[in-house]
């Protein structure tokens, strides 16, 4: 879950392949958040789950990435675009993260 932020800042962003990367890594994050709820509740009903000890504070570290603007996110990208072709990339990442990855993670904290 939270891993997701940790990758994000260690993820390349100098080439422009890199951000084209990094632009389908942040639209794939509700996809991938989706699929780790799914197996959390598919292991719930064969009594196969982390234990309680391991999930506490997820949605407390969740919440608080949500609260502080998802800048883990954002800040690998925010100097990258230096192309002037490349500010449509740019907002569309900026957007993914604003709307979609913020969705994601209130969605999966809730």
């Amino acid at each position: 879950q939270t891993d997701l932020a940790l990758y994000a800042r260690y993820l390349p962003v100098k080439t422009r392949e890199n951000r084209e990367f990094y632009r389908d890594f942040l639209k794939a994050i509700s996809v991938q958040l989706s699929e780790v709820q799914l197996l959390l509740k598919q292991g719930l009903q064969e009594n196969r789950t982390p234990p309680k000890v391991s999930l506490r504070g997820v949605v407390e570290q969740i919440r608080g990435m949500i609260d502080g603007g998802l800048v883990a996110f954002s800040d690998p990208i925010k100097d990258s675009f230096h192309v002037p072709d490349e500010s449509e990339m740019k907002k569309e990442c900026m957007d993914l993260i604003s709307n979609n990855v913020r969705e994601a993670f209130s969605t999966f904290a809730d």
